[in-house]
């Protein structure tokens, strides 16, 4: 949308704007206060010197023309300060109440065209959203779980898919840490025993970490975030990850196999992607593959556990207690749980005093809110500014 001078280097030097190498001789002011010399890649967001475009996720990429303005033409007009650039027209466009369709209709109009979006889990993007956005060039998840965008058919469009794990992980690793504790500690049911006026200190005697054998299974920026945050509870810790080479894992954590696992495992902790292979992984079979009795910490997928098979392992004791931040019933385009019809196994993970459940906010703190944008950001104006199409994060 920006014809040919998209991709193009501005830079102010001295009182004068280059674009392209060439000299613009419109009348504008420094680039911030103070500032001697910036550059920026126009279409980009790309920065280097006086700007600081880090607040900035997304934007619309048809600003306008941007022309010599001996022709009437400049076509850019900064404003700006120490956190913010604006083009002459150009303000990213939030619309916290998309709904697929209305989204799949933007995109396919003619103009504006978008070379870039931004989502989060409400609206999915599939083979049939893609085919109608055919300008886009970067698609960025605020988060770590990317089953809600199509990335292989975008990859094979040659669209970016970026997401921003790093900007989580502090988050899940603590509240993976803090779900272990409630669960040993019985800290939820004496809460609410003590407001209720029971006052019950043998029916809530815990159990230490110190001595126990924590099994990760997904050692990727989640998983070893958890891994950190146990360090000082001298506590052994195992993890598998199929997909990793040999000497993955920090000296603190043993790396094992899946059957080694199972066999000396007392708490096993999911960090997992929800995918074809992980949907329904933790069923009965496979914990009952567990030498032990176990407690289970899932803070990956809601569809990682079944829960019909979680909640008959419960009753027969061979799992001793589940905390979960995430539900199989959970619908993630909602933002809640799918309360149309929710089972008996459900049910009775709700009612057990065995269980810690949380509403999905394992990765959700203040911190991790301008974490996650941050990252983001950083990493579409890396894909944006050098004009390539590389699939994957």
């Amino acid at each position: 949308a920006l014809g040919s001078n998209y991709g193009k280097m501005l830079k102010y030097d001295g009182g004068t704007y280059y674009l392209g190498g060439k000299a613009l001789n419109a009348p504008v002011p420094a680039p911030g206060s103070g500032a001697t010399g910036c550059s920026v890649t126009i279409g980009a967001l790309g920065s280097t010197g006086g700007y600081d475009t880090s607040a900035l996720v997304v934007y619309r990429a048809c600003v306008a023309e941007l022309s010599d303005p001996a022709n009437g033409k400049s076509g850019f007009s900064p404003s700006v300060n120490k956190r913010k650039m604006k083009f002459l027209d150009p303000k990213p466009e939030y619309n916290p109440a998309v709904d697929y369709d209305s989204l799949l209709e933007l995109m396919s109009a003619q103009t504006p065209r978008y070379d870039a979006l931004v989502v989060r889990s409400k609206v999915v993007i599939d083979r049939n959203f893609l085919d109608h956005a055919r300008h886009l060039r970067c698609i960025g998840r605020l988060g770590a779980g990317m089953e809600t965008v199509d990335t292989a058919y975008a990859t094979q469009l040659g669209i970016a898919c970026l997401n921003s794990p790093e900007g989580n992980q502090v988050a899940v690793g603590e509240h993976a840490a803090g779900l272990l504790l409630a669960l040993f500690n019985h800290i939820a049911c004496a809460d609410a025993e003590v407001r209720r006026g029971l006052w019950q200190r043998e029916a809530n005697r815990g159990l230490e970490v110190k001595g126990k054998t924590i099994g990760i299974i997904g050692f990727g920026h989640m998983g070893s975030a958890f891994a950190q945050r146990l360090q000082g509870f001298e506590c052994t810790l195992l993890a598998y990850d199929k997909y990793k080479p040999a000497g993955y894992a920090p000296e603190y954590v043993q790396e094992v196999s899946l059957a080694e696992l199972q066999q000396r495992a007392d708490v096993v902790s999911l960090h997992v992607p929800l995918t074809d292979e992980t949907h329904y992984m933790v069923d009965s079979d496979f914990l009952h593959a567990f030498a032990k009795e176990i407690y289970l910490l899932n803070t990956s997928r809601g569809a990682v556990v079944k829960t019909a098979d979680l909640a008959a392992a419960l009753e027969e004791g061979k799992v001793l207690g589940a905390a979960l931040d995430v539900m199989e019933y959970e619908d993630m385009t909602a933002d809640g749980l799918n309360t149309t019809t929710l089972p008996a196994d459900f049910q009775y993970l709700l009612a057990s005093p065995r269980t810690v459940l949380t509403p999905h906010v394992a990765g959700w703190t203040v911190e991790s809110k301008e974490k996650l944008a941050r990252v983001l950001a950083e990493k579409m104006i890396r894909v944006m500014s050098d004009r390539r199409t590389v699939g994957g994060n």
